[in-house]
């Protein structure tokens, strides 16, 4: 496949017999995403639908940089909402009377524009205090027309967005159609071309380079005021080739979304990277927190209730005295439904902090969402899963090649 899959928009395919059993696809790419990393978001998205949702008729999947999706029904050209999923903050937005006229005015300007856009694309910072911006975004699949666009856009701000954002300051509401995004954050005060920038392009490129044989890894640059700490963690599932191209994104990822920020965090699905000012090592810290959930809901809640209490329990209790802080188990919840649990936290914080941060992360996902299908609370020191839909972990055998904390 031609590597230059931005600049040819959303890429769609129609695969099978003549008659029968055809199978129609598409993906699509963030348009300020590079080729390179469209390529490999579509390559990964491609594998994880297929261990996700093997020979399902339909299956949809959205990472930060593209979304992939195919079916047994013509979904070309046509507008479609549901399924959706939503990623939030557990992070409120301080100021809110004076927040949510900016964010209207914000919302209406960027829908408009993407719908207008040939591609459906619009990205746009808002500033609405001393020090404080807006950071919106959205996009539709380029096949649907102009009030399709717009029409998907306006039901994701209004049934999601905006009901979400006067407790989040970081929404992101998914839909097959559209994405619309806003971020409320503050500037911070290193400057391009600052010792700052140089440390932290030192540290990127050691947590990298860490990333080709170890899971986790902490690394610092510089010293004195200028000094900048380091680490990720990839899941002990996977692969490191896996592990390396996660690191390598976020990396990428951290630096595109905060450019010379005092702190930042990026979480992946199977890798998380941060970087801060301020010793971050051998500390628990929950907060910031997101969440990633669909609005599909389990169907028997008072049957699924107790039963995901107790894997929840049996998972964090794991992870926190195992040596990687990794842990995983099945369960059945109704005579043929599955659900799949995971927890796991940073190794170098102890077994005693391990289980607080798994136990707060438990505590906000059954406040947030613990009746949908499929639930992933992330904390800085920890994250927390279950997911009704299918098993997403690799084969638990390869725990025994999880290497340690350096």
């Amino acid at each position: 496949m031609d590597v230059d899959l931005k600049r040819r928009g959303p890429s769609k395919s129609k695969c099978g017999a003549e008659y029968t059993y055809d199978v129609y696809g598409l993906f699509q790419c963030r348009y300020d995403v590079s080729p390179d990393i469209c390529k490999a978001c579509v390559m990964d998205a491609s594998l994880k639908i297929k261990e996700d949702c093997p020979l399902e008729p339909e299956a949809i999947i959205w990472y930060d940089e593209c979304m992939l999706r195919y079916s047994s029904n013509d979904i070309f050209s046509s507008s479609q909402e549901f399924p959706e999923a939503i990623n939030s903050s557990n992070i409120t937005v301080t100021n809110y009377a004076e927040f949510a006229p900016v964010l209207e005015d914000a919302m209406e300007t960027i829908i408009l524009k993407a719908a207008a856009m040939t591609p459906h694309f619009a990205s746009n910072t808002t500033k609405f205090a001393t020090s404080e911006y807006i950071y919106s975004f959205a996009q539709c699949t380029p096949d649907i027309s102009v009030s399709r666009c717009k029409n998907c856009l306006d039901n994701a701000r209004s049934s999601q967005l905006e009901p979400s954002y006067n407790v989040s300051i970081y929404v992101t509401v998914l839909k097959p159609s559209c994405v619309l995004r806003v971020c409320e954050d503050t500037k911070q005060n290193f400057v391009e071309g600052s010792i700052y920038e140089t440390n932290l392009e030192l540290l990127f490129t050691s947590l990298t380079t860490g990333s080709s044989s170890l899971r986790f890894y902490t690394s610092t640059a510089g010293d004195g005021s200028t000094e900048v700490y380091g680490l990720f963690q990839c899941r002990y599932d996977i692969s490191l080739e896996v592990c390396n191209a996660c690191v390598m994104n976020a990396t990428q990822k951290i630096t595109e979304v905060c450019p010379l920020f005092g702190e930042a965090i990026v979480w992946y699905d199977v890798c998380m990277l941060r970087y801060a000012d301020r010793n971050i090592f051998s500390k628990s810290e929950t907060s910031p927190g997101a969440n990633r959930y669909v609005t599909d809901n389990v169907t028997n809640y008072a049957e699924f209730a107790p039963i995901l209490e107790v894997e929840m329990n049996v998972v964090i209790v794991r992870a926190s005295i195992a040596p990687e802080r990794y842990a995983s188990s099945k369960a059945l919840f109704t005579s043929t439904e599955y659900l799949y649990s995971f927890a796991q936290c940073t190794p170098d914080i102890s077994t005693r902090q391990c289980k607080r941060c798994l136990e707060y992360a438990f505590s906000r996902m059954t406040r947030c969402c613990a009746t949908s299908v499929f639930v992933l609370t992330f904390r800085p020191s920890c994250q927390l899963r279950y997911d009704t839909t299918g098993p997403f972990l690799n084969d638990e055998s390869s725990l025994a090649d999880a290497p340690q904390s350096p």
